[in-house]
């Protein structure tokens, strides 16, 4: 996997950045943005969330959580397997999003069953 210092690169040079641009933008000196990238300073959490911003990534994709590069979708009734690690990256059509959703609400209402079920007390002992 690669380190977070090697994603913050990669995702520069895939936007055509210099450091110096990065650095403008992000309101920090160009040492700053090479010492990310080589991994000797962690950039605080703030800094972090506008590098994705101007890399047009995921926080989860810089920090090594998904293999996904691309930003999460915008929208709620939107899923994306970002989960996966193959590179998965595609909305799902709405007739899958449909009987995933279903899926879903039935798991939650066993869940309900159980619950009730276990927690009822049991009036023969």
């Amino acid at each position: 996997m690669n380190s977070l210092g090697e994603r913050l690169r990669e995702a520069r040079t895939n936007k055509d950045l210099t450091q110096d641009d990065v650095a403008s933008r992000l309101g920090v000196t160009r040492s700053v943005i090479a010492r990310y990238e080589s991994n000797t300073n962690d950039p605080p959490s703030e800094n972090l969330k506008k590098l994705a911003e101007i890399y047009d990534v995921s926080t989860d994709w810089l920090l090594g959580i998904t293999n996904v590069m691309g930003s999460p979708p915008q929208s709620d009734d939107s899923v994306y397997a970002a989960h996966r690690d193959d590179g998965y990256d595609k909305p799902l059509d709405p007739e899958t999003l449909a009987y995933i959703n279903k899926a879903v609400e039935e798991a939650f209402k066993k869940r309900e069953e159980w619950l009730k079920k276990r927690n009822k007390p049991n009036k023969g002992k």
